[in-house]
């Protein structure tokens, strides 16, 4: 699952996983196991290694709740994004391709949620999102095609590429 790769399929996964406890769970588990073997061994008393696991889950839970806040808030982004597009009936919305990487939600899952197939106006009619990209990759332009995009245009921007989108897309 995405909680170990890093590589999720959609938003609603990734709540999911966080909001499961997933690999943190799974360290602490680890981590108490391993700490009653060392008291069983003799290593160390019964209270250091009471002490370790006390420490242990602060520290976890610290953990657990960052990325539990840094996840919201990067889903309150996405949702305000799509909020103020669908509100203000903008009639195409253009997206960059190399904003900055989150800490929680990979760049490719925000490319994702920014698509065509996500956005709409409030009547249900989609806003065409135009993407640019960085290079001339083919593979590139069709995986964002792919996720919903309606097209594409090479940056830099130059005069005739977008006035050539403005016109198919701007009526």
């Amino acid at each position: 699952m995405g909680i170990v790769t890093g590589k999720f399929e959609n938003v609603n996964q990734m709540q999911t996983a966080v909001k499961t406890g997933g690999i943190i769970d799974g360290i602490s588990s680890v981590l108490n196991y391993t700490i009653n073997k060392i008291v069983d061994k003799g290593k160390i008393p019964y209270s250091v290694g009471n002490v370790i696991k006390r420490g242990k889950n602060a520290l976890l839970n610290n953990i657990t709740k960052n990325i539990e806040n840094e996840f919201e808030n990067q889903v309150d982004n996405i949702e305000k994004l799509n909020k103020l597009i669908t509100e203000n009936n903008y009639d195409l919305v253009l997206v960059d391709d190399m904003f900055s990487e989150n800490k929680v939600i990979p760049r490719e899952e925000m490319l994702k949620q920014c698509s065509t197939k996500i956005i709409q106006r409030v009547n249900g009619t989609r806003i065409p999102v135009v993407i640019m990209v960085t290079k001339n990759n083919k593979s590139l332009e069709k995986k964002y095609l792919k996720y919903g995009y309606v097209d594409y245009i090479i940056k830099p921007l130059m005069d005739k590429d977008v006035s050539v989108i403005l016109k198919k897309y701007l009526k």
